[in-house]
Order: C-alpha cells, then sequence, then structure tokens
C-alpha cells in the first residue's frame, strides 16, 4: 500500500473510532468544513451535520474489511445504532469515506459492502489489511 492510501486508511479508521467514542471534538478535527455525510436518506453538508449525527444516532462502529485506493477507502463495518428510546440494532453495512488534504471529505453509508465499493469505484482487489 503506498502511503497516500495508508494515511487515507489511517484517517478513515481514525474518524470510525472518534465516531464511535461519540468524541465529536477529534470527529469535526478529522472533518472538512464542508464534509459530505450521507446515507439512505439523502446527505447533508457541514460540522453541524456530523455533530448532530453523532448525538442523535448513538453508533459504535465496528470496522471488519477495507478496501483503498486513490483517496477512497471503503470500510465494512458492523454498526449498532443506540437511539434512546429505540431498542440497540446492528447490521453490517459499507461506509465510503473520501480524504483530500488530511482531512475526511465525505461519509455515505451503503446499506452492503458491494454497493459501497461500486460507489467508490473499488472491487475486492483493493482489500488491504487496514
Amino acid at each position: 500500500m503506498n502511503p497516500d492510501t495508508s494515511s487515507a486508511v489511517e484517517l478513515a479508521l481514525g474518524w470510525q473510532r472518534a465516531a464511535s467514542a461519540h468524541d465529536v471534538d477529534r470527529v469535526l478535527a478529522l472533518s472538512d468544513e464542508n464534509i459530505e455525510v450521507g446515507g439512505p436518506r439523502g446527505s447533508s453538508r457541514g460540522h453541524q451535520v456530523v455533530r448532530d449525527w453523532v448525538a442523535r444516532t448513538g453508533i459504535t462502529l465496528e470496522p471488519l474489511r477495507v478496501f483503498a485506493h486513490a483517496g477512497a477507502v471503503v470500510l465494512e463495518q458492523r454498526a449498532t445504532w443506540n437511539i434512546e428510546g429505540i431498542p440497540a440494532s446492528a447490521k453490517v453495512i459499507g461506509a465510503v469515506f473520501r480524504v483530500s488534504h488530511g482531512v475526511v471529505t465525505s461519509v455515505v453509508r451503503y446499506d452492503s459492502l458491494d454497493e459501497a465499493l461500486a460507489a467508490a469505484g473499488l472491487g475486492v482487489e483493493h482489500e488491504t489489511s487496514g
């Protein structure tokens, strides 16, 4: 793995760890000011969106597999949502992280690894050891 790809993977994994720890300040420090956060219901941009998302979802993310190439990182993750008043639910998902200039510029969730890989233009040959 080349140094740029390795750096992108570490950044995406660090963002994921910070989100799982509900460390909003760290997530924001790793995020572009105009970060895109998206999923099945569409996408929005900016630090306030990230702040609200971390607070609202109570999410924890466990990385399972990592794929990366040219600033795109796909993480297969076990996501558990801990939303107040709703029983916790877990699901294996795919997320596409876009990294540029040392920050995460986009995080978009997909319902499966295959969807995430297709969206990022990556394939199984891009799997890394993370």
